[in-house]
Formats: structure tokens, sequence, C-alpha cells
């Protein structure tokens, strides 16, 4: 289980209706919190091998995902300067959804933001819990505006996702999208509360996801 401290304690429902309580925290540098992390990752590969051949999008999306827990597992001893990893966690204490960014010469990058492949969009699993990807973005935005206030910039996974990073504010003609410093107040001040999810919510840094699937 990871620990670290704690951003937001959320109750999220289910499309089955039960509630599951999801926390979401920055996890400590720690051997215990790497573990979880590849645990979450061998955990994400099955469930990534178990998707058809035929859904292709699924099979892409879960995919992403276990690169991103692989990746969190290999920097969480070792966070670069000005970089966060955030993570949730459900009741039991299994990793549900990460979310990596960066400050880098005053802006904002969210560089990997996705979901454990139960809960993607397109899933075909029972009992999905919705709102996990918008609670990581909400303490994404309290982390970034606490520390400053300023342009965020991120490369969509693909163009679902670009639908619903654009309905929530970001923008431009061409990638990246982005917000301005009093775009990311509104946005924490709107997901200050759980907000809905439509689970299309992914983003992704090309570059070092290339890097990471050398291994992965």
């Amino acid at each position: 289980m990871l620990t670290g401290t704690t951003l937001r304690v959320r109750q999220l429902s289910d499309s089955c209706g039960d509630v599951h309580t999801v926390t979401i925290l920055r996890p400590a540098a720690t051997d215990a919190n790497r573990k979880a992390f590849l645990d979450a990752e061998r955990i994400w590969r099955d469930r990534a091998r178990a998707i058809p051949h035929s859904d292709v999008d699924a099979s892409y999306r879960a995919y992403f995902a276990v690169d991103v827990a692989f990746l969190a597992a290999a920097t969480t001893r070792d966070v670069p300067e000005d970089e966060y990893i955030v993570a949730a966690v459900d009741e039991r204490g299994a990793v549900v959804g990460i979310s990596i960014f960066r400050l880098e010469d005053g802006v904002w990058h969210l560089l990997l933001h996705t979901v454990d492949p139960r809960f993607q969009g397109g899933s075909a699993a029972e009992c999905q819990i919705r709102g996990i990807g918008s609670e990581l973005l909400g303490a994404d935005a309290a982390l970034m505006n606490e520390r400053l206030c300023t342009r965020v910039e991120l490369e969509p996974l693909d163009a679902k996702a670009e639908a619903y990073w654009r309905s929530r504010g970001f923008h431009n003609s061409t990638a990246p999208l982005h917000l301005t410093c009093p775009e990311l107040r509104t946005l924490e001040a709107a997901y200050a509360h759980t907000p809905h999810d439509d689970a299309d919510q992914l983003a992704d840094d090309p570059p070092r996801r290339r890097r990471v699937s050398l291994r992965v």
C-alpha cells in the first residue's frame, strides 16, 4: 500500500451503485512505494492482456497505463527536481490512478495522467469507479497553484482524450493544449469537489513514453 502525504479523500460511486473510498496522495520515496507501483504495473499488464486484440483503442489505453505505472516505480525513490508524482489508491490499498507533472522554465507540464485499465473509457469491466481521474486532476491543480500559478501544458493521449481536455478548458489550435494561470485557478475551484468524469481524461508525454517502452 502506498504511503505519503494525503491530499484528499473522496467517496466515489461505481457503476453498480457501490461507494468506494479513494485516497489521493503524494507517495513518499520508499522501497515499499516502488514495490506498490510495480505491483500495479503487473496487475494492469494482466488486465491489458485480457483485452481482445480486436479492441485496439482499449488495448492501447490499457498498455499506456502499464507504462505509466512502471515510470512511477522507476522514479518514486528519486523524483527529479520540480517533478511531482500523485497517485490514487482504493480502500484496499490498490493503486487505481497515477498523475505525473513537472515545472520547467516557469511552465507546468502535465506529463502523464491515467487510471486503472478497468476504469478507462471502453473497458468491459463491471462496477467501474468513476471520478478517479478528476480527483487526480483536482489535486494536481491545487499543488500547482500552491507552488506557482502559471501556464499548464499537456499532450492528449488520443482524440477522445483531446475532446475531454478541451471540454474542461484546455485550448490551442495545435498540441500542446494549455491553460493560463487564471484558468488554472478556475480548474482548481471546479475540481475542489468530485466532478463528472467520463473516463477519457488521459495525458501523454511521448518522449518519456518512448524511453519507458524500451523496458516494458
